[in-house]
């Protein structure tokens, strides 16, 4: 498995610094009923794991909104924007930005339908 420092020095980020100079991005990290994190691999980054999410786009009201939105995009989950917990801002990775990540519990009745384009793999 490649380190984070390989992982921003990758023909990936490379290209994703080169096409999104400014980038702002929603990211959800989901916990089931014990505490454990669901954890995601997409295949544009198939190197680490994360939690489901992507880029602000025009109609996103807020990085809460967008996170939503990639959720649903990503997962088929669809959360409240109340129901996500704000957790931290970090720098965009590849360039200008900002990530914003959250987190939300598993509800008990959820079914997930994996955007197979993207995800890869869940834990």
């Amino acid at each position: 498995m490649s380190s984070p420092v390989d992982l921003l020095h990758s023909p990936e980020a490379e290209q994703e610094r080169n096409t999104r100079p400014f980038r702002e991005v929603g990211v959800v990290f989901l916990r089931n009923s014990e505490g454990q994190l669901l954890m995601t691999r997409s295949h544009k980054f198939p190197q680490s794991w994360g939690g489901f999410g992507g880029g602000r786009e025009p109609g996103d009201e807020s990085l809460t909104a967008t996170a939503v939105r990639e959720l649903r995009e990503e997962s088929g989950l669809s959360l409240s924007p109340e129901s996500l917990t704000f957790v931290l801002e970090t720098p965009y990775d590849f360039g200008e930005g900002k990530v914003h990540f959250f987190e939300a519990m598993i509800p008990s009745d959820a079914a997930f339908t994996l955007n197979e384009q993207e995800i890869a793999e869940i834990r």
